[in-house]
């Protein structure tokens, strides 16, 4: 099985040794200790770090695709929690979706609830999800008005769209600046927040 499924063990802390608790000890001893008996090959790999690099680090996690960080304290004790002794640091992205639709507002809302988003295909557009995040009162009012003048009666996309009561779809021509965390396994944008319009570029353009 190992050669047919190889697997690696990333550790990234070490919690006891010989019968010691280094739970108490600082991060930068626990991780001095765990290089010292982890070795450089085979199955169990010593998990990389960089101390007090982190702003050089981050732009690296993000052109890899990578869901994020964690900066720790290097003086800090194991708790077992969270604390302020940690965080995580997303590393969010941004790009251009073509705007092919609006779900209902609900509640005291005006406008829209969410923009359906579609992303380029080949030749053809695709259902990525929806984003109802980052608008102000007024613009919900303003692109709802916008939007309205290109209704059609379908999706001018392929893929898995909401088949529910009240959704509106219009023709693509407006591109929306999306950030979001990461993509689903089945290519849906995960954590979306609306940013702004891109009337500067065409929907031939988008992602």
């Amino acid at each position: 099985s190992a050669v047919e499924s190889p697997a690696t063990y990333w550790i990234f802390d070490l919690l006891a040794l010989g019968g010691l608790d280094l739970r108490p000890l600082p991060l930068r001893v626990r991780k001095a200790l765990l290089e010292r008996i982890v070795p450089p090959f085979g199955p169990l790999r010593r998990a990389p770090h960089w101390t007090g690099r982190g702003r050089e680090v981050y732009p690296e996690i993000e052109k890899l695709g990578f869901e994020g960080m964690l900066a720790k304290r290097i003086d800090a004790p194991y708790c077992g929690r969270r604390d302020a002794a940690w965080r995580k640091v997303r590393a969010l992205r941004s790009a251009e979706f073509a705007i092919v639709g609006m779900s209902p507002p609900r509640g005291a809302r005006s406008g829209f609830g969410a923009l359906h988003l579609a992303a380029r295909d080949g030749k053809q557009l695709r259902y990525v999800g929806r984003v109802g995040s980052g608008f102000g009162e007024a613009q919900l009012r303003t692109l709802e008005a916008t939007l309205v003048r290109d209704l059609r009666e379908t999706p001018a996309c392929v893929g898995d769209t909401p088949k529910g009561r009240g959704n509106r779809w219009v023709e693509p021509h407006l591109l929306a600046e999306v950030r979001f965390a990461e993509w689903t396994p089945d290519r849906q944008l995960r954590q979306p927040v609306f940013l702004r319009l891109r009337d500067d570029k065409p929907v031939a353009e988008c992602e």
